[in-house]
């Protein structure tokens, strides 16, 4: 499963953003959010328990790999490369650019001495 949106929330509720229907699980058993400064994030709603690689979490970072277990349920959580788009175009006309300015710089100063 991808998930585009956050918060992403996990659960047995009908509008969870993953539904799971273990019976160890809550409606909205814990979400995924994106801080700005942070990353991803675990939140798990109060008296629920999720592990994070083995160990208890109630609110964590998330990183690539990470294994998170809730119920019965096991989830992998893993970021997909970034695509990258080709900028060297850009870059060449920018460096053209500055060129023509620099020129343009030089002939208006021989201009204004004569």
């Amino acid at each position: 499963m991808v998930a585009r949106r956050f918060p992403f929330s996990i659960g047995r509720a009908a509008d969870a953003g993953l539904r799971l229907e273990d019976e160890g699980l809550f409606e909205r058993h814990f979400a995924i959010r994106l801080e700005p400064l942070e990353g991803f994030v675990l939140v798990v709603e109060p008296n629920a328990y999720v592990g994070v690689n083995g160990q208890t979490a109630q609110q964590t970072r998330l990183k690539s790999g990470d294994v998170i277990s809730a119920g019965s349920v096991k989830i992998s959580f893993s970021l997909s490369a970034a695509p990258q788009r080709d900028l060297r175009f850009r870059e060449a006309l920018m460096w053209a650019g500055l060129a023509f300015l620099c020129i343009a710089q030089v002939a208006l100063v021989y201009l204004l001495i004569d």
